[in-house]
């Protein structure tokens, strides 16, 4: 995967409608691009054969 940039950091932040400083940026790229080369070293069999985790349960409000 190629290494995320800190333009598209700004372009993700900007659509998230987030400010943030150059020194920012490039923390997030540095650390996103480390996720992202992990994410990478998993086989894609393991992946496909994987069930998604449920790990919240809708909001339901409450009768007033």
């Amino acid at each position: 995967m190629p290494k995320i940039t800190t333009e598209e950091i700004y372009a993700l932040a900007l659509i998230a409608g987030i400010e943030i400083g150059e020194d920012r940026a490039d923390t997030i790229a540095a650390r996103l691009g480390s996720v992202l080369e992990a994410i990478d070293e998993i086989p894609s069999d393991a992946l496909a054969s994987a069930e998604p985790a449920i790990t919240f349960a809708p909001y339901e409000a409450a009768d007033e």
